[in-house]
């Protein structure tokens, strides 16, 4: 009889601790998951905020006059909070 109690206590035991260990291999694929999935946002938005504004400064120097122009890369500069270069662009 004992040893049965104590066969039974160790297999709860053994279930538990592989219950928590899944959860906590869970948790660190999904942290893992989100960190990559932010990284690659940010990564994308600089690099088409960068993209962009080479092709207004591009687009500038064929057209520097033009009103599409000022307009774009005001509102690029403007979206980055760098009001400062956004008020000199076409100036």
């Amino acid at each position: 009889m004992i040893v049965v109690v104590v066969v039974i206590v160790l297999v709860v035991v053994v279930v538990v601790v592989v219950v928590v260990i899944v959860v906590v291999v869970v948790v660190v694929v999904v942290v893992v998951v989100v960190v990559v999935v932010v990284v690659v946002v940010v990564v994308v938005v600089v690099v088409v905020a960068t993209v962009t504004i080479v092709v207004v400064f591009v687009t500038m120097e064929l057209d520097r006059a033009s009103p599409y122009a000022c307009c774009v890369v005001r509102n690029c500069f403007s979206l980055q909070v760098r009001i400062y270069v956004c008020v000199r662009v076409c100036v």
